[in-house]
């Protein structure tokens, strides 16, 4: 969840900043606002529905560790040891399938988070540069003062 944070805090950081710098930008942040609030419910609804179904492929895990606690002699004696053991590798791979497509989910939402964000920072700066607004220190500021005239 830290990715999250660092998407979120990018994107709100180029909504609270651009305008600071170049004021016509809050012309744009409500064109990106809704976007993103769209996309964001499109991602909850997404994320909900892959977290149930993780769950769902999770509890037969649980089953077949429950089964194979209370029915380890039985297994052993008639050699179910190598079936079993198959069928824990696939429940296991099933849940690795599944967090596989919740981690490209989310990986997906924050690439979109960034992309709002560059293209409002990219914005900003072809706004600043057309209207001439850019702040550049003149060579004077630049070079050190010095105490002999």
């Amino acid at each position: 969840y830290s990715s999250m944070i660092t998407f979120l805090t990018a994107f709100i950081y180029g909504v609270i900043m651009c305008p600071i710098y170049q004021p016509f930008c809050l012309l744009l942040i409500p064109l990106l606002g809704i976007i993103g609030s769209v996309l964001t419910k499109f991602y909850l609804n997404c994320s909900l529905d892959l977290t149930r179904l993780e769950s769902n492929t999770r509890s037969p895990i649980l089953n077949i560790v429950n089964e194979t606690c209370l029915g380890s002699s039985t297994i052993r004696s008639h050699n179910y040891n190598e079936i079993y053991r198959d069928l824990f590798y696939k429940k296991i791979d099933d849940v690795f399938k599944v967090r596989l497509a919740i981690i490209g989910t989310f990986q997906w939402y924050g690439l979109i988070l960034d992309f709002l964000s560059f293209f409002l920072e990219i914005f900003t700066i072809s706004e600043a540069i057309s209207s001439g607004d850019i702040f550049l220190p003149s060579i004077d500021e630049i070079r050190p003062k010095s105490s002999i005239k």
